[in-house]
């Protein structure tokens, strides 16, 4: 039998038990708190972290509005002081300027971004970096569009002059094919020639009275219309695949020939026809097509490649040419009961053909558009130059005509909106001015002959010019100037 151990080794181990379960409670209680402790610990760490980059982020928006402001403030002063390019701001004397290439606030590095849209729109961006803990680069990003709204910057002119406009400086290039469209920005112009080589034609005209033909290439298919934004020229076509070509204009002084660097295939087949621009969107209307849509916007936010936000279909006819007002649309049409297309943009994944657009009296086409305000004017090919009122802008109502006698292929508008410059084929009137200070009473102001029919016109309000393209084999560029 097993041997019995005595009273004081049973007492030994007893004591040995109660200590290693002592032992095991105070370790058991020591991970409970540590997990209690923990759990109270990281939220308000992670507590901290959040306040601490929500602040941040609270701070950088500050700095960006603040360069907002400042980019109002430097326009309010003299637009023209809002340089295109990468700049940083300084204040001195309570007025902002210009300096370096960027400017720093305790962590934030701000840069302001100026982008020419027009010659009297910019595009400024206000961008906020920073580096939060754990070294995480952070960007916010502020965008907004500065007009020239000062009329009195512009360069004072005498309107009269305007009565007896006369012929500048004309340039000949290859080939016998016409000037087609021509735009302005800047110290360029820009014009597109149909189904010629070269097609696409860059000009400088910081000396109106000299103009120098800086470049000229080939585009892909035959070309139909031009609008410009920004550094990008944006051309319509009729290739199947490229309806809308992207021009890089951003240095059209470089050697390098401006290339095309993106392109948008819109479906179907229908040539591109009318082209609007503004800041990243693009809106594109083309021939009718009986099966895909006829409108589109383009988001052109990277130029290398154009996204479709939204289209419409505009029923029966070509559409011409586009114009854009505030949320709508306007699209002159070849539909004899719809000259005038009205689209709802102001959601532009979902834009909407308002079908109620005004029936104009006859059949004749509508060929160009242009507006203001609640001004619009359609030119059309029998030669009337129709005024309607969007005051209502769902609903264009007839206001008045002017009768230019011969097909209205182009509208310009200038000297504040007083005065439309019209490009017509009217032998010995090809080239008319007409006076729309009282659009309900627009009259002929002047008038100038050309050899050939004009189909482009674009006004330069600062060199109080206008640049033609005409069908003239040896003039496809003019300059037209008050007396």
């Amino acid at each position: 039998m097993k041997p019995t151990s005595s009273p004081s080794a049973q007492k030994a181990r007893s004591i040995r038990k109660v200590e290693g379960l002592i032992f095991l409670e105070v370790l058991l209680g020591i991970v409970i708190f540590g997990i209690v402790i923990t759990a109270f610990i990281d939220p308000i760490s992670f507590g901290k972290k959040s306040i601490s980059a929500s602040g941040m982020k609270t701070r950088a928006t500050l700095i960006a509005e603040e360069g907002t402001e400042a980019l109002r403030n430097i326009r309010d002063e003299n637009f023209f002081n809002l340089e295109d390019g990468t700049h940083g701001l300084t204040i001195n004397a309570g007025s902002w300027s210009f300096a370096g290439v960027s400017d720093i606030t305790d962590i934030f590095t701000r840069e302001i971004k100026v982008l020419p849209l027009s010659d009297d729109t910019k595009q400024v961006t206000s961008k906020v970096t920073w580096e939060e803990t754990h070294g995480n680069i952070k960007t916010l990003s502020l965008d907004t569009y500065l007009s020239n709204w000062r009329h009195d910057t512009f360069p004072p002119i005498d309107p009269d002059n305007w009565k007896v406009p006369k012929p500048g400086v004309s340039i000949d290039y290859d080939g016998v094919e016409d000037g087609w469209k021509i735009q302005t920005q800047g110290n360029y112009a820009y014009m597109v020639r149909r189904n010629a080589n070269p097609d696409f034609i860059i000009i400088n005209v910081s000396n109106p009275d000299a103009p120098v033909g800086a470049h000229l290439s080939n585009l892909l298919g035959g070309v139909n219309n031009i609008a410009i934004s920004g550094n990008y020229v944006f051309v319509t076509s009729n290739l199947d695949n490229f309806e809308l070509q992207v021009i890089d204009i951003s240095e059209p002084i470089d050697p390098v020939v401006p290339k095309v660097v993106g392109t948008f295939n819109a479906p179907g087949a229908a040539d591109g026809l009318g082209v609007f621009a503004f800041g990243p969107l693009v809106y594109l209307v083309r021939n009718q097509d009986g099966v895909e849509k006829e409108f589109f916007i383009i988001s052109v936010a990277d130029p290398t490649h154009p996204v479709e936000l939204g289209s419409a279909d505009l029923g029966n006819g070509a559409n011409s040419e586009v114009v854009v007002i505030g949320n709508y649309a306007y699209v002159s049409s070849y539909d004899d009961a719809n000259e005038v297309k009205v689209v709802d943009i102001s959601h532009p994944a979902a834009p909407v053909y308002l079908v109620n657009a005004i029936n104009l009296a006859g059949n004749n086409d509508g060929l160009t558009i242009a507006g203001f305000g609640d001004n619009l004017l359609l030119g059309r090919a029998g030669g009337k130059l129709e005024i309607l009122d969007i005051s209502n802008p769902v609903l264009p109502v007839w206001k008045s005509a002017f009768n230019a006698q011969s097909s209205i292929e182009d509208i310009a508008l200038g000297n504040n909106n007083t005065f439309a410059f019209l490009a017509t084929s009217l032998n010995n009137n090809e080239f008319q001015v007409v006076d729309i200070t009282n659009p309900v009473n627009p009259f002929l102001f002047g008038i100038m002959n050309l050899p050939q029919g004009v189909s482009g016109v674009a006004y330069h309000p600062f060199k109080n010019r206008v640049f033609a393209a005409t069908n003239h084999a040896l003039r496809e560029f003019t300059v037209i100037k008050p007396i």
